[in-house]
């Protein structure tokens, strides 16, 4: 039997994935808990032990990457992330944190039978969708390394890094706007244009060109993820 935990924001989605697994059979798989974030999710593998991680890229907080990270260095079970960003830059940012598989959200049952059990047998599986795109830009020739703060001419002011970092900590706009002490307008404004200047569609993706373009350092988002969020001794 394959023992799954799933952590998933949106409720809905968290019960479709419980319903689906549930009635997999050759081999047979238990959801054998769910959480809706990442300190529940984190408390939940401790406690269960299972042998796969089935994450959303896209989670409350910290992203599917950081925790995946987190999750790595305490145990043994591999992690399955589940997105909708079909991008290759994501998925070998997420192959470097330790993801063993990435799915798309799109994908039917089928597929996601198909690649639990790959990933329980030790394979790495990456969505058929976009597996040929990716391989592709992995052997491409290597273009000139974007030198940071430089990307078609625009560059991050010093605000909009510092509101970066504190998007990558996991931090709401809410937040954001007591720590600079301006109003949530304000910070909205700002993480709109850094999205607008990063070509992002959302803050995973805004957290992970980021880095790419080394406005972030990835050690140090994870370090304080560990350390501020999940508190992990």
């Amino acid at each position: 039997m394959i023992r799954i935990v799933i952590i998933e924001g949106q409720p809905f989605l968290r019960i479709g994935l419980v319903n689906a697994i549930s009635q997999f059979i050759l081999p047979t798989m238990e959801v054998c808990g769910e959480a809706s974030c990442e300190s529940e999710g984190i408390e939940l593998i401790a406690k269960t032990l299972p042998d796969i991680v089935l994450l959303n890229l896209d989670l409350p907080g910290m992203g599917g990457i950081e925790v995946t990270a987190a999750i790595k260095q305490k145990f043994k079970c591999k992690v399955i992330i589940l997105a909708n960003i079909a991008d290759p830059e994501v998925v070998a940012l997420a192959l470097d944190s330790g993801v063993d598989s990435y799915l798309l959200a799109s994908s039917d049952l089928e597929t996601l039978k198909y690649a639990i059990v790959k990933t329980y047998e030790g394979q790495v599986w990456i969505d058929q969708k976009m597996s040929r795109t990716f391989f592709a830009s992995k052997y491409q020739k290597p273009k000139k390394p974007l030198n940071k703060g430089k990307k078609f001419g625009i560059t991050l002011t010093n605000t909009e890094i510092r509101t970066l970092k504190l998007m990558a900590r996991g931090l709401s706009n809410e937040k954001i706007a007591e720590i600079h002490n301006v109003s949530l307008g304000t910070v909205k404004s700002c993480v709109y244009t850094i999205n607008q200047k990063l070509e992002a569609r959302n803050r995973v993706q805004a957290i992970i060109r980021g880095i790419l373009f080394g406005y972030l350092s990835y050690n140090t988002i994870i370090l304080e993820a560990l350390s501020n969020d999940l508190n992990i001794q």
